[in-house]
Parts: structure tokens; C-alpha cells; sequence
């Protein structure tokens, strides 16, 4: 049996701390696009969907906005 010596890097998380840097900015990318999947399939898609998709964006965000315009 070999038994083999694992140098330690001085990082007390064992680097833990990148990892999960990295998962929190790919759940934050695959929130995006599933955010903005359809709307991104429309415009590639339909003719004119350059303007169909934003429309439908702020036909479908519209309450959010008016709470926004109400607070302020």
C-alpha cells in the first residue's frame, strides 16, 4: 500500500470558494435564459420578431412596472 502525502495549499476551504463562485454565476445564467428563452426563440424565429418579442416582454412585465411607477 502506498501511502501518499497531499500537500495542503494554505486555503482553509480548500478552494471552495471558487466553486461556488461558479455555481452561483451558472444558476444566475440559466435563470436568464430561461427568463428569456422564448422571447430569444421568437425573435430568431418570426419575421419581425425583432419587434414581436419585445412587445410581448413588456406586455407580460407590465405589473411589475406599474408597482415600480407606484413607489416612486
Amino acid at each position: 500500500m502506498n501511502n501518499i502525502a497531499v500537500k495542503s495549499t494554505g486555503d482553509p476551504l480548500g478552494n471552495k470558494s471558487e466553486e461556488v463562485r461558479k455555481r452561483s454565476w451558472t444558476a444566475s445564467m440559466a435563470g436568464l435564459l430561461r427568463g428569456a428563452g422564448p422571447y430569444l426563440v421568437l425573435l430568431l424565429i418570426l419575421p419581425g420578431g425583432t419587434l414581436i418579442a419585445p412587445l410581448l416582454w413588456l406586455h407580460r412585465h407590465r405589473h411589475k412596472r406599474a408597482e415600480v411607477m407606484l413607489r416612486s
